[in-house]
């Protein structure tokens, strides 16, 4: 396979198919090029004394192999990556400077896609492998190296837009409590997700008499009434004093005014060895043995009039 089906500009996750292959550019290194850089960057001998390079053990004046990684950068980022999905790289392995360039020769790269796998935690993404080499004029490799790329996908799948839609409630929440209170202070706040896509968010003021205290879901549950929107997702978290996310699975109250809703609402939920990690469950799970299920003929949409829920 070589080439790519689509401009740079336009180029997602999705296009980084394995096997595809590139050569791009064409870069005459001078020798000006050569003692600048390395003067700022890589002052050694080889690299910015003539006489002394004319003597050295590759009998005279050579690039950095910085030089001719930034050279490869410089193309790397402006023709073989969208600037709109590239969005960060977590390193590059097997880096090797294969032979000296020297002032007069010229040099491209060869891009080869080794892999591109979808991110298990951030489905908007993936990430991708690539074989870099910089070619000279004679088809000779100079450098070669693998880097990695996060990439931003074009389309998520229903079920990778649904869980980065969860996703942002969380940070929607955590966004209110980190505004709303100051640093090193404990808070807790909710939100919420709509059918129509909006994200509520809510937190409750602590009361003198804790008998009257509210949940931080009441006020984007009574919200979402007010619109007239089913509640799809709904998340509660407490910001203890060391900065850390606690998330808070709903209490019985909580669960009880979710129930309208059905038994498909996604509520957050922590897990046994981590109470900072969010787990998505749907509300079947944590309210297993519903007691309105014993009233079929009054039951929310959704349940069943057994002693389990549908999901």
């Amino acid at each position: 396979m070589t080439g790519f089906d689509t401009a740079v500009e336009e180029r997602y996750f999705e296009d980084y198919r394995p096997g595809t292959q590139v050569r791009l550019g064409a870069e005459r290194v001078t020798e000006a090029d050569v003692l600048r850089f390395a003067r700022e960057f890589d002052p050694q001998s080889i690299h910015v004394d003539v006489e002394r390079a004319a003597a050295g053990p590759f009998g005279g004046l050579i690039a950095s192999g910085w030089h001719t990684a930034a050279l490869m950068m410089r193309v790397f980022a402006t023709s073989f990556l969208n600037e709109a999905a590239s969005l960060a790289s977590p390193g590059v392995d097997e880096l090797r400077w294969l032979r000296p360039v020297r002032p007069g020769d010229i040099l491209s790269a060869r891009f080869t896609v080794l892999d591109a796998r979808p991110s298990r935690s951030k489905p908007d993404r993936g990430v991708v492998r690539t074989r870099i080499e910089m070619i000279n004029a004679d088809d000779e490799p100079v450098l070669t190296m693998i880097a990695m790329n996060i990439i931003r996908r074009r389309t998520p799948g229903p079920a990778e837009e649904q869980a980065s839609r969860f996703s942002d409630v969380t940070e929607a929440c955590r966004t209110l409590i980190t505004e709303r209170f100051a640093d090193g202070q404990e808070a807790g706040a909710a939100a919420m997700l709509l059918a129509d896509g909006t994200i509520l968010t809510g937190t409750a003021p602590e009361v003198l008499n804790p008998s009257v205290e509210s949940c931080h879901e009441l006020e984007p549950f009574a919200a979402a009434y007010r619109l007239g929107q089913p509640i799809l997702a709904s998340i509660c978290l407490h910001r203890r004093g060391d900065g850390s996310f606690v998330v808070l699975s709903p209490c019985g109250v909580c669960r009880e005014r979710l129930a309208i809703h059905g038994p498909d609402v996604r509520v957050a939920v922590t897990i046994p060895d981590d109470p900072t990690v969010v787990s998505w469950e749907p509300l079947s799970a944590v309210l297993p043995h519903y007691w309105m299920t014993a009233f079929a003929d009054d039951l929310p949409d959704g349940w069943t009039g057994t002693a389990g829920a549908t999901s």
